[in-house]
């Protein structure tokens, strides 16, 4: 009975040493709550070569990139968070670079943006100014010249004077038959008109042609295909509001992921359904659980031409907090790249929706 006691007491101290020694061994990060993954934004700018302070860099976000940020701001400062959005920021987002160079922003509620890197930044001030440059060397020389010519001017303003008598007399004999050496004016000639009339029509040509150049590319904007979030108006505390999510100038998508991010403080996801452009065409998937940043994916095995349509393709149902107020953005998000029957890529505009609380 001693000798068990004893085994189990040396047990119970090597359990608590390695605790001990688990414990000093643990890194501060592993214990930081919602901690994101990289470095600081200003310390993979660093990494990145940018030299610009981080809110000139901010500034060249998209307005649904912008979106995203705010609204993860939003939701911490409803949660408690008393800084500013540059502090939390600086202490909260997180950011890397990928194969590419560019800045991956990952966000504290795990949503992750792009943004590319523009290496070319600066190049057009240096040629403005080489041709400023270029434009005061030759000011320059003009200005000798001029000086030069002017002086040649003064040196002749004698001879000129002393010339003035004999030019006159020699005009005043030639007036008389001056009248008579006077050549008749030329009609314009057939072949003048001609070329003229050439020039004309070949203006004419290239301004239509301009001008068709103009309504294609107007068209090919409009016909692009477009997945478009709708704004709906709520009252607080309403509950399964729907929110379609619809596509125009469907071209024939067989596979899609999309993600939708949102202000949680204000809303809350409870539903979704496939839309009726999608139903019986393309399997819809989406996240295990309902929050900000689900994902949304669709799938097929074939496509017909009877199967493309446009339409709604996706149904939210948000309930509203009973102290929510104003407008609440719904950003999507593509991930990765829309895919036709043949598996080529396609590229998508998105437009953000809302929800407007009154």
């Amino acid at each position: 009975m001693k000798k068990r006691t004893v085994v189990i007491g040396v047990f119970v101290v090597v359990a608590v040493i390695a605790a001990i020694n688990m414990s000093k061994n643990a890194s501060p990060s592993d214990s930081t709550p919602g901690a994101g993954q990289g470095d600081s934004i200003a310390t993979t700018l660093d990494e990145a070569g940018y030299e610009g302070e981080v809110a000139d860099w901010l500034d060249k976000l998209t307005d649904e990139q912008q979106a995203e940020l705010d609204i993860a701001y939003e939701a911490a400062s409803k949660a408690g968070y008393t800084g500013s959005q540059e502090e939390w920021i600086a202490a909260e987002v997180r950011a890397h670079l990928d194969s590419r160079g560019d800045v991956v922003v990952t966000l504290p509620d795990g949503g992750e943006f792009t943004v590319r890197m523009d290496a070319a930044d600066g190049a057009s001030d240096t040629g403005a100014k080489s041709g400023e440059a270029a434009d005061s060397d030759g000011a320059s020389g003009t200005a000798d010249d001029a000086g030069g010519k002017q002086d040649e001017t003064s040196d002749n303003a004698g001879k000129s004077d002393t010339q003035d008598d004999q030019t006159k007399k020699d005009a005043d004999e030639q007036d008389d038959s001056a009248d008579d050496d006077k050549p008749a004016l030329s009609e314009p000639s057939e072949e003048s008109a001609s070329e003229r009339k050439s020039s004309d029509e070949k203006s004419d040509a290239t301004d239509g042609k301009e001008d068709a150049s103009s309504e294609h590319h107007k068209s090919d904007a409009s016909s692009m295909p477009t997945v478009k979030v709708g704004s709906v108006e709520a009252k607080p505390g309403e509950k399964r509001v729907a929110v379609p999510t619809s596509i125009e100038n469907n071209p024939g998508i067989l596979g899609m992921t999309l993600t939708v991010s949102y202000d949680e403080s204000a809303l809350t996801l409870v539903d979704s359904e496939n839309g009726e452009a999608f139903h019986g065409i393309l399997n819809m998937t989406h996240s295990r659980t309902y929050g900000s940043g689900c994902q949304f994916s669709w799938d097929g095995l074939d496509l017909s031409k009877k199967d493309v349509k446009d339409g709604d393709i996706l149904v939210l149902y948000f309930d509203v907090s009973d102290d929510a107020s104003g407008a609440s953005s719904l950003v999507p998000r593509m991930n990765g790249s829309a895919v036709d029957a043949n598996l080529d890529e396609v590229s998508v505009v998105i437009e953000n929706g809302s929800v407007v609380v009154k």
